[in-house]
C-alpha cells in the first residue's frame, strides 16, 4: 500500500515528517492537515498561519477550503527512492500582523471568487464528506492513470522489439515488391536465339547494318545483361531485400530468445513454489 511523507517545514528552520497512508488521505481535508502539523509546531497554535506547497520549485499558497488548490498539493508528490512512498513538501508560515510585500516572488494559484460580505478569498465551507468524496475521485483517477500510462523497462524493450520487427516486415514487403516489379519488366515471353544488334538489340541486323536508335532500357528489349547500370541497380535492390530478410529474421530470434529468458525462470520459480508445498 503505497504511504505519503508530508515533509513540513516550521520557523527557525526546523523540519517534521508526518506519514499518512493512501487510504488516510483520500479523507483528508486541509484542516484536519492543519491540525496534524499544529500538534509538531505548538508553538504556532495561537497565531495566524498559512500553508504552502512546493512545486515545480515554487512555494504555492494553499488556501483554506480551496479544494482544487489541495488535490493540485496532493498530486505534486513525487515518488520517493524507498518504495511505496511519495513526498510532499509543505511549509507553514506566521503571518505577520500588518502584511507586507515579499521581496520574493511566490506564484500564487487562482483562488476562488472573493466573498461579497468579507471581501477576502475565502468561500464558504463545504460539507467534510463531500470534499473527501471529490478528494478520493481525484485521487483514483490520478492514480488510475499513472498506473495505466507506467510501462516497465522489460514491456519497454518488447515494444521497441516489436516496432522494429514491423519496420523490418514493412522494408522486405516493398524490397520483394520492388524486385518483382523490376524482374518483370526484364524477364522474356520467350527465348530468342537469334544473334541480336549491338545497338538497338533487335534480331535481323547487326550494328553496321542498324538504322535504329540505341536501346535505352532493358524493359525494350529484355536483355539486362547489355544493360550495365540497370543490372547493377537490380543487383543492388536483390542485395537489399537479403538483408532485410536476415535483419528481419534476426530480430524475431531476438524476441523470442529474450522471451524465454523471461517465461523459463518464471517457470522454474512456479514449479520450485509448488514443490515446497507439497
Amino acid at each position: 500500500m503505497d504511504r505519503y511523507e508530508f515533509k513540513v517545514r516550521g520557523p527557525k528552520e526546523k523540519w517534521v515528517k508526518l506519514f499518512l497512508r493512501s487510504e488516510e488521505v483520500k479523507m483528508l481535508c486541509m484542516e484536519s492537515l492543519l491540525d496534524c502539523i499544529l500538534t509538531r509546531f505548538s508553538g504556532l497554535r495561537s497565531k495566524e498561519v498559512s500553508l504552502k506547497y512546493a512545486d515545480n520549485n515554487d512555494w504555492i499558497e494553499l488556501p483554506a477550503d480551496d479544494l482544487d488548490s489541495f488535490i493540485d498539493m496532493i498530486e505534486t508528490a513525487k515518488d520517493s527512492a524507498r518504495e511505496n512512498l511519495k513526498v510532499i513538501e509543505l511549509k507553514i508560515c506566521e503571518l505577520a500582523q500588518t502584511p507586507q510585500e515579499t521581496a520574493s516572488y511566490i506564484r500564487l494559484r487562482t483562488s476562488p471568487s472573493p466573498s461579497p460580505k468579507s471581501g477576502s478569498a475565502h468561500v464558504a465551507k463545504k460539507p467534510k464528506h463531500l470534499m473527501a468524496r471529490r478528494l478520493e475521485a481525484e485521487f483514483n483517477r490520478s492514480k488510475a492513470s499513472d498506473t495505466a500510462a507506467y510501462e516497465s523497462p522489460t514491456q519497454k524493450l518488447f515494444k521497441k522489439l516489436e516496432q522494429e520487427k514491423q519496420d523490418a516486415e514493412q522494408t522486405v514487403a516493398k524490397k520483394q515488391h520492388e524486385v518483382f516489379e523490376l524482374d518483370s519488366s526484364f524477364k522474356s515471353l520467350g527465348i530468342n536465339k537469334k544473334p541480336l544488334c549491338s545497338n538497338c538489340h533487335n534480331s535481323g541486323h547487326n550494328k553496321t547494318m542498324c538504322s535504329f536508335a540505341p536501346c535505352s532500357s532493358a524493359t525494350i528489349c529484355k536483355e539486362i545483361k547489355r544493360h550495365p547500370e540497370e543490372e547493377k541497380y537490380f543487383k543492388k535492390v536483390q542485395s537489399e531485400l537479403k538483408a532485410a530478410k536476415t535483419k528481419l529474421k534476426q530480430l524475431e530470434l531476438d524476441i523470442m530468445l529474450k522471451k524465454l529468458k523471461i517465461v523459463i525462470p518464471l517457470a522454474l520459480i512456479h514449479s520450485l513454489q509448488k514443490f515446497r508445498r507439497t
